[in-house]
Parts: C-alpha cells; sequence; structure tokens
C-alpha cells in the first residue's frame, strides 16, 4: 500500500515537471512606437545616464511634420503618465 502512494505522488511529480517544461517561454512586450504614441500621451525627453543624485537631464520633445515626436541625441522619450 505504501509503495503504491508513492508510485501516485512520483508520477505526479513527473507529470508536473512535464507540463512546467513543455510551457512556452513568456514573450517580451513589444516596444511601443513612442514616437507615435506621444500624441496621444504624455511624454518628456529624458537623459540616457543613470543620475547618481537627483534627476536626469530633460529637453523639450521635439515633432516632425508627420506628427512623431523625437529627443535630440543622448536623451531618449519616455511616457511621464
Amino acid at each position: 500500500m505504501l509503495l503504491r502512494g508513492f508510485r501516485i505522488s512520483a508520477m505526479l511529480a513527473a507529470v508536473a515537471l512535464f507540463v512546467g517544461c513543455q510551457a512556452a517561454p513568456s514573450e517580451p512586450a513589444p516596444t511601443p512606437r513612442m514616437g507615435e504614441a506621444c500624441q496621444l500621451r504624455g511624454c518628456a525627453c529624458v537623459g540616457k545616464g543613470i543620475p547618481f543624485f537627483g534627476g536626469r537631464d530633460s529637453a523639450k520633445v521635439q515633432w516632425r511634420r508627420n506628427g512623431d515626436a523625437f529627443c535630440p541625441d543622448g536623451f531618449e522619450l519616455t511616457f511621464t503618465d
């Protein structure tokens, strides 16, 4: 009787391991098209460097003729909201 319980437990553990290994890897979220997204959401240009003390540098968001937002060199678009 004890051996039967052990076999069932071992079989359940093996099935759980097999199912866990078969799970699809999570895909990273797609990178938003920031230039277009800033038409609908608030955006800011912040410096790419990592701040040690205080905040990062900022610059004014610039706009192309097609309506896409962009930042000067050394800055990146981020959502403000």
